[in-house]
């Protein structure tokens, strides 16, 4: 269960990086946090884990839920300006540096 966590924290950092629309985002956030997502879906299999795998896996588990939610995976943007706001704030701290984070940033708008 462990390598099913890591690649689903790969494989949504890789979606989010690739993100360019509002609508993209909160695709991402669907696919893997929603109700059906697959991180989700990993979580409801715990209960298979023997007792002493599951708190390393479920720390794990929350681990990349805070690290996709601080990404602004897990939005409750209320207009556009902020999913955009949201969405630049992402490709800076994603950037080598804050100028070229800025110029990533300016490209979305």
């Amino acid at each position: 269960m462990k390598e099913q966590l890591e690649k689903v924290k790969q494989d949504a950092l890789a979606a989010l990086a690739a993100a360019k629309e509002t609508v993209d985002l909160e695709n991402i956030r669907v696919k893997y946090l929603g109700k059906k997502g697959e991180l989700t879906a990993l979580l409801k299999q715990m209960g298979k884990l023997s007792a002493e795998e599951r708190p390393i896996i479920g720390q794990l588990a929350n681990e990349i839920r805070e690290k996709l939610t601080s990404f602004g995976l897990e939005f409750t943007a209320t207009s556009d300006s902020e999913v955009v706001s949201s969405l630049i704030a992402y490709k800076v701290m994603r950037a080598k540096d804050f100028v070229t984070g800025v110029k990533e940033a300016c490209r979305l708008l």
